[in-house]
């Protein structure tokens, strides 16, 4: 049920545009201003012309929704162990904790400034590139602990339309360490000795 709330907003933009493109295949480019009833009743009475009303629709119509809703609700945790041998005795990150941050960006430029980063170079800049896009990026962070089991994660962003999600993992060992994340509900994080991959749980 909070789902569906959530999805509300939604619904009711896509209300919005299909009005709204209603009005425009009646009122084109080419054709009269809105009717009067619409200035008096409603644009008029806010201080709002008929044409700026119609601009306003217009961009609504225009706008480029280049990215994909985000639907991450839970994330699970897996440990790998390595080959017998290899440094740390094939544990997690050589028996080390591993810092996850799973990102929810609703911003094509912060999309594309933090997605090109490897995690060593995210990592570093964090704490600034939270404050530089406080406004366009969720971050949900955890420590995993090398041995230790960690309970389901819920995740829970403050804006389902989003234009993508991402996870960045803190290894010790070279390499990128992120990974695009789909329009999945459910994910696991697989934690091996030198990096991660993420599977998709299917429901």
């Amino acid at each position: 049920m909070i789902r569906v709330f959530r999805l509300f907003p939604k619904l009711k933009f896509a209300v919005i545009l299909l009005g709204a493109q209603a009005i425009l295949s009646t009122y084109g480019q080419a054709s009269p201003p809105l009717p009067a009833v619409v200035a008096a009743g409603g644009a008029g009475a806010m201080g709002v012309s008929p044409p700026e009303v119609t601009d306003a629709i217009k961009k609504a119509l225009s706008f480029n929704f280049s990215g994909t809703n985000v639907w991450l609700q839970e994330v699970r945790f897996k440990q790998v162990s390595g080959a017998p041998g290899t440094p740390g005795g094939g544990a997690m990150n050589g028996n080390s904790p591993v810092l996850v941050h799973v990102i929810v960006f609703m911003d094509d430029g912060a999309f594309k400034a933090i997605g090109a980063m490897n995690a060593d170079e995210y990592f570093k800049k964090s704490e600034q590139l939270e404050r530089d896009y406080r406004s366009t990026i969720e971050i949900f962070k955890f420590e995993i602990p090398p041995g230790v089991k960690v309970d389901p994660q819920t995740i829970s962003p403050k804006n389902v339309m989003g234009v993508g999600c991402g996870v960045f993992a803190r290894y010790s060992s070279p390499g990128a360490h992120r990974y695009n994340v789909g329009s999945d509900r459910v994910i696991e994080i697989e934690l091996g000795p030198n990096d991660f991959k993420v599977n998709t749980i299917k429901q």
